[in-house]
């Protein structure tokens, strides 16, 4: 069999080589080779990522490798074959920067290849309007193709000739050769700071950004497929973690706790990731109570994840009701919320769970069949509260009504189940106002209840003309006639929400309940889909063009009969579990959740971003380039960097295997509440 496969490949071979029909393999190499060395740089260049010698080199080698290779296979086609390959190799390049571009633009952030498979069939509503996007200069990564066109058509003729198998061979061979060589250039130049070794990223790219830049895009291209298509199946290795000694605990404020059953199961377990994942959270911080433990105790909770709240929408004009929270409350000065591949999405599960969410994924799509017996809900419900959730959107882009029964949500109300109508197609929102109409009569007359609300009003588009984006337009307009139409927009949306508020504070105060409720506001994320600049010159609060003030947010936890006061601890969507079982002093253990108490003096307190990089109260570190950024006045030596990516590292790695293998449906560390889901009608 053999025998006659080898005779057929010589007999083919020496029928091509009898024609004149082949362009010259050498001529053509040098060609696609120069051109898609011009595609990587003007990506790079018109993504940000950019560039220096060692990442040029790098990329340099992956091109040499994989433009040879591709020619070596075109070449055996004839001439009009040969050219249709290589075009289409070139425009497949050519559309994944362009849409990379694109997506960036339009939601802040790249995207993976798995997240356009999982995602392509919702998002038809935002097509047109994400072409429109797409700005002109992104087109100039399209010149490798024009110029192709061009070569071929004028000079292609000069350069057929005979099929050379010795040349055919040695690019082939040299191509694979220096792949070879392209992958050992990952040993060169170790970054002995950063999180993640570049073989590491090479074949598990989840830290999109970086993989870009070392890489280049047509490199990041092929790994992301073949990871997307792997099934993500990574060693998960956890680097142990110099933990910072706690002061002094008062005999007062220690938080016993009793982790038996905990450690009997840990071991006792026979799946290795498993117990990995026990021993990891085991040997984490347990942070003792404080002075701010219980002040909220028994307090009911209206729990209000705000759609796109930004520091933009700080304004006493548009938005007093929640500017009288923002500045009466408990108010968390350097709070972020970082962008991901599904922030809206990924913001849900992270604030009630206290996971991070895997990178370059859609997390609340991938997990929602997962159970999590140690969500805010059931932490709620243990000390006898009704928990409860709802939102004005009907179940068409995120499975919630699945996800929020296995969050331990007692009754989800959606748009549907709410009984709202007239739901028109997109750019246009339903209103906050209604949600808050519809939701209040679940939960208003309980004894004591926390009720979750995802509010999505305020929700892009702002730069054209909508329901509620035009509503109290020339109300705000003419209080700031100077400011962008594009912002008065999203004022007036925000007026929407802001009008929720103040329903919502009437009902407790006709209900007697004003001052036994706590109201959290939080964002899902900044603004998208929006010009940078706009959030650059419209925040008043803080430079949002510091290092990742754009991830900057505002968020309160408000309670009328409580002092106001300003937290400055850094902390993100994480860290909200935590932060509220403390203040509400619920039975917990803070090792089960990778989030802290953003209040407590003794946690360590870091952010964490998609891309690989964190912030701390010192500074921040850019993980595309490897670098750290001090805040003025501070000075961080290496082994602080390395001590914060080692704890980066490990929390992306232990939540990712938490969420692969359904860890909290192993591990009971709540007891079960008694009490049975409402009915939905």
């Amino acid at each position: 069999m053999f025998d006659k496969i080898k005779d057929t490949v010589l007999n083919k071979i020496k029928d091509m080589e009898s024609k004149d029909q082949y362009i010259s393999i050498m001529h053509q190499w040098m060609i696609v080779f120069g051109l898609q060395i011009i595609l990587e740089v003007i990506f790079l260049l018109g993504s940000g990522l950019g560039f220096d010698g060692k990442t040029l080199l790098r990329i340099f080698l992956f091109a040499i490798s994989s433009s040879g290779i591709v020619v070596s296979l075109a070449y055996v086609f004839k001439t009009k074959v040969n050219v249709w390959f290589i075009s289409i190799y070139l425009m497949v390049m050519i559309v994944f920067a362009i849409t990379q571009l694109a997506y960036k633009n339009y939601m802040n952030t790249f995207f993976s290849i798995r997240t356009a498979l999982s995602k392509a069939g919702d998002v038809g509503d935002y097509a047109f309007d994400f072409l429109l996007h797409i700005r002109p200069h992104y087109f100039l990564v399209a010149i490798p193709i024009v110029l192709y066109v061009l070569l071929v058509k004028k000079k292609s003729k000069q350069y057929l000739g005979f099929f050379e198998k010795e040349k055919w061979l040695a690019l082939l061979a040299g191509g694979i050769l220096v792949h070879g060589l392209a992958f050992f250039s990952l040993s060169w130049w170790p970054q002995t700071t950063a999180a993640y070794t570049l073989q590491e990223l090479y074949y598990s790219p989840t830290q999109l950004e970086s993989a870009m830049r070392q890489f280049g895009i047509s490199r990041f291209m092929m790994r992301d497929l073949l990871f997307s298509l792997s099934g993500r199946e990574t060693q998960i290795v956890i680097i142990p973690e110099d933990l910072e000694d706690p002061t002094d605990t008062p005999v007062d404020f220690t938080r016993e706790i009793d982790d038996q059953q905990w450690r009997y199961l840990a071991e006792n377990e026979t799946n290795e990731t498993m117990q990995m994942i026990d021993n990891y959270l085991l040997n984490r911080q347990i942070t003792p109570k404080n002075e701010m433990t219980g002040i909220l105790k028994n307090k009911n909770v209206v729990f209000i994840m705000v759609e796109a709240l930004d520091y933009v929408a700080m304004n006493d004009d548009v938005a007093p009701t929640m500017m009288k929270m923002m500045k009466e409350g408990i108010f968390f000065e350097n709070y972020f919320a970082p962008t991901s591949a599904c922030s809206t999405g990924d913001s849900e599960l992270m604030s009630i769970t206290s996971l991070i969410s895997v990178p370059g994924m859609c997390n609340h799509d991938e997990y929602y069949t997962n159970r999590f017996s140690a969500s805010l809900f059931e932490l709620f419900k243990n000390d006898g509260y009704y928990a409860s959730s709802y939102h004005n959107f009907p179940d068409s882009y995120y499975m919630r009504n699945i996800m929020h029964r296995n969050f331990g949500s007692q009754a989800y109300y959606d748009y549907d189940a709410l009984g709202m109508t007239g739901l028109l197609p997109w750019p246009e929102w339903p209103s906050d106002v209604e949600l808050m109409e519809k939701s209040l009569p679940y939960f208003i007359d309980r004894d004591k209840f926390f009720s979750f609300l995802i509010t999505v009003t305020m929700h892009n588009v702002y730069d054209r003309d909508t329901i509620y984006g035009i509503k109290y337009f020339d109300e705000i307009k003419a209080m700031y006639p100077d400011y962008s139409d594009d912002v008065i927009r999203y004022f007036s949306k925000v007026r929407e929400f802001d009008n929720s508020l103040k329903l919502l504070v009437s009902e407790l105060e006709r209900t007697g309940k004003m001052d036994d409720t706590v109201i959290v506001l939080f964002s899902d994320h900044h603004l998208l889909r929006t010009d940078l600049e706009i959030l650059y010159d419209y925040t008043y609060h803080v430079d949002r063009e510091y290092g990742h003030n754009i991830h900057r947010s505002p968020m309160v936890i408000y309670n009328s009969a409580t002092e106001p006061m300003v937290v400055s601890n850094y902390g993100s969507t994480k860290d909200l579990v935590p932060t509220l079982a403390n203040l509400f002093d619920l039975q917990y253990d803070p090792r089960v959740y990778l989030g802290v108490d953003i209040i407590s003096d003794e946690a360590d307190h870091v952010v964490l971003l998609q891309d690989g990089g964190w912030i701390i109260e010192h500074g921040y570190y850019e993980s595309v380039t490897q670098i750290f950024e001090p805040n003025p006045g501070y000075e961080v030596n290496d082994e602080t960097i390395i001590r914060y990516n080692q704890i980066s590292r490990n929390l992306y790695q232990i939540s990712q295997a938490i969420l692969d293998n359904n860890y909290y449906n192993y591990r009971q560390f709540i007891p079960k509440a008694k009490l049975q889901p409402d009915p939905i009608d």
